[in-house]
């Protein structure tokens, strides 16, 4: 089963049906999964969860399926047999200009009616929120990263040379410092962020306890101080492969400190300043 989540251009509230809006991330998504389809000549199930959950406005029987679904949503994304797909960047602005030059319109729920109808793009409130700065996003991240493959957690939407030779792998998050993070993140309802905090740490420390390797790719240099925070949750950890790493002096001897108790550690790769 792959999994992949990706950001909206509108408040919750609004249903994302726009096919113009949508098709660069779709063909994003078809592509990347093709590779995987002709590599191992196999089915690709797609879990995307906007579209896979019932939507605002909700039945009672719906709203139920709805928090159901949500209490075990972390089982998707930190599952060792699915794979996060991460999409990032929001409808290009190009895309956005033409629509509203053509007075295109997307198919919303109507609060004032309580209808589904058309409206028209210019006349909706965008929300232009960066995907590393909402709430729920920063949770599918930190779910994604507790696996024990950073391969299994890939960012697909590289737009540029430079994007796709970064260094964008992510490691899971000691659950003191998630929570000094989740204060900068943008909720639309900011009681969701003690809910956030919560699964959080219970996910993680249900995934850390029982990883007894790890095999990290593309680690940047403050993932790899973020790593050696996290170490001393891993009761079982006995080995961890890193390739293509970017390591100063400060993060190799605090990373190399968290570690000592490992029997076996292979590194290949490493970026070190010049």
């Amino acid at each position: 089963c792959t999994v992949e989540h990706q950001k909206s251009d509108f408040p919750p509230h609004q249903i994302r049906s726009s096919h113009h809006l949508a098709m660069p991330r779709l063909q994003q998504l078809v592509h990347h999964i093709s590779l995987y389809v002709a590599a191992f000549m196999a089915e690709i199930w797609v879990f995307v969860d906007y579209t896979s959950l019932y939507q605002y406005l909700r039945k009672p029987e719906e709203d139920r399926s709805f928090k159901l679904a949500m209490r075990n949503m972390h089982c998707m994304y930190a599952h060792e047999c699915t794979i996060t797909f991460r999409i990032e960047k929001l409808t290009p602005e190009d895309v956005f200009e033409k629509a509203i030059r053509d007075s295109e319109t997307v198919t919303i729920f109507d609060a004032t009616s309580n209808t589904v109808k058309p409206v028209l793009i210019e006349n909706l409130i965008r929300n232009t929120t960066s995907y590393d700065e909402r709430g729920w996003c920063i949770a599918e991240i930190e779910w994604s990263s507790d696996r024990a493959s950073t391969g299994q957690h890939q960012v697909i939407d590289i737009g540029t040379t430079r994007d796709a030779l970064a260094l964008k792998a992510r490691v899971p998050t000691a659950p003191e410092d998630f929570g000094m993070n989740m204060k900068m993140a943008k909720f639309t309802h900011r009681s969701d962020e003690v809910q956030v905090i919560s699964l959080q740490e219970k996910i993680f420390l249900e995934k850390v306890t029982r990883n007894e390797t790890l095999s990290l790719e593309g680690l940047p240099r403050n993932e790899l101080r973020a790593l050696a925070q996290a170490l001393p949750f891993f009761e079982v950890l006995q080995a961890i492969k890193l390739v293509g790493f970017d390591c100063g002096k400060e993060e190799a001897e605090e990373f190399v400190k968290a570690g000592d108790f490992l029997n076996q550690f292979d590194y290949t790769t490493c970026v070190l300043p010049s």
